[in-house]
């Protein structure tokens, strides 16, 4: 279909079929329906109302919905996709591949939620940015983007997570119930585990946040995060973490540091701020601090038998000593 293609009501059903959109495609409300075929949209796909005269549209909330329930549905969108919709999506992203090589923008309405085996695919050749108003759920999720990815979303992730690239950055964490779901042993973003996770490879992300009730047991694996929150549980047992900046123990986290083998290097400020007594917890291992040692608010880090503090001494910018 040549330019743009602005669809009011009833179904699009591609029943196998592949339509390309060479401009951009607008759906004010009914159904696209891939149904195994192919959409490739070289424009912008806007799931949105509008209104206006050429030039000067404003967009708002719709009533349009799209499709993607067969293995074969493959949807490429050059531009941005705009999903502004104000119908449930649960149950209508169970399967295929959604390629953007645009944003992706959920300025308001229903969240995406995909079941099943539905891919989000970021592949663009340019900086592509996620920003989403409510909670995403992904089922796998691939970043191939070749310039940078920034995500300012809180997307769940409930399959697979790989990270071809290592480009993302942005201040929304992907929630992910454990560390295997990623694929190989990198991901440069931000990652919330949200489940317990006997890792069991060495692991490279950006900031690692441990929710409220999730476990982490280290093994004797490297993990590598650029800072570390933990609300959780985090077992260290023989595992080597390096944090290059600041490491949290919050208010309902819990640091376990109970072998011989394991030990911690943080790079910047390390803080407990737990809740938690920690007697019988820090008895074996090292941990080394080389921005400040802050203990605020309880009676929390208590160290017992072998367990080694190491303050390491750091020059400030005036080139006195930090400790």
């Amino acid at each position: 279909y040549e330019g743009d293609l602005l669809l009011i009501e009833d179904t699009l059903d591609l029943n196998g079929h592949t339509l390309t959109v060479t401009g951009d495609l607008v759906q004010l409300s009914g159904t696209v329906y891939i149904n195994g075929g192919k959409l490739t949209v070289e424009g912008d796909y806007r799931m949105q109302s509008r209104s206006g005269t050429e030039g000067a549209y404003t967009y708002g909330s719709s009533t349009a919905q799209l499709l993607m329930q067969e293995d074969a549905d493959y949807v490429t969108i050059g531009g941005d996709f705009v999903m502004n919709t104000t119908v449930e999506t649960k149950e209508k992203f169970s399967a295929g591949t959604l390629e953007l090589k645009g944003d992706f923008r959920q300025p308001g309405g229903k969240a995406y939620l995909a079941t099943g085996t539905n891919t989000v695919l970021f592949s663009g050749n340019k900086s592509q940015t996620w920003s989403q108003t409510t909670e995403p759920t992904i089922v796998n999720f691939i970043n191939c983007s070749s310039k940078k990815l920034t995500i300012n979303a809180t997307p769940v992730v409930t399959g697979t997570v790989t990270d071809e690239k290592g480009n993302i950055s942005g201040s929304g964490p992907i929630r992910i119930g454990t560390a295997e779901q990623i694929t190989g042993s990198r991901y440069s973003g931000a990652v919330t585990l949200t489940g317990q996770c006997n890792l069991n490879k060495d692991l490279k992300v950006g900031m690692l946040t441990l929710a409220e009730g999730s476990k982490l047991y280290g093994g004797a694996n490297t993990i590598e995060a650029e800072g570390v929150s933990v609300n959780g549980n985090l077992y260290l047992e023989d595992a080597t973490l390096i944090c290059a900046n600041n490491f949290a123990v919050n208010k309902t986290g819990c640091l376990y540091m109970q072998n011989a083998g394991g030990s911690i290097l943080v790079g910047g400020d390390f803080r407990m701020g737990s809740q938690y007594n920690h007697t019988g917890y820090l008895t074996e291992g090292s941990l080394e601090v080389r921005g400040h040692f802050i203990q605020s608010g309880y009676v929390n880090f208590v160290a017992t038998n072998n367990h080694t503090v190491i303050l390491s001494k750091k020059l400030t910018t005036s080139g006195k000593n930090l400790i």
